[in-house]
């Protein structure tokens, strides 16, 4: 299938995250927070992004725009949010959003969806 870059701050979250992509059949690169995650799409573009919206040093939109700008790709970004009301901005940035918590049939769909 697809290598999917996650960035979640959890190490719980990313645990679900990870066993649910892999479950599925994907590859996954993981990262712990959002300067992380552009390190590692530094070496290698994913296919898909799944960020949580609130990292430490950088959250999941600004962490998104700047992989997509630096690889020149608009690969997909799946935002995970714990707030019903997001900024138009953030709307803007990515290709989906999933409210925590995350259902794992619903992650493995919306990511398989945005796939390019």
């Amino acid at each position: 299938m697809a290598r999917i870059l996650i960035a979640n701050a959890d190490p719980i979250e990313r645990l679900i995250l990870i066993g649910s992509l892999e479950g599925a059949g994907h590859e996954i690169i993981e990262a712990r927070d959002g300067s992380h995650a552009i390190e590692l799409a530094a070496q290698t573009v994913p296919g898909a992004l799944v960020f949580d919206e609130v990292m430490p040093r950088s959250g999941g939109v600004a962490a998104g725009r700047t992989i997509r700008r630096r690889s020149k790709t608009q690969v997909p970004v799946v935002l995970l949010v714990s707030r019903a009301n997001l900024g138009e901005q953030a709307v803007r940035s990515t290709d989906a959003i999933l409210a925590k918590p995350i259902d794992p049939e619903e992650l493995v769909a919306t990511v398989n969806s945005v796939l390019l």
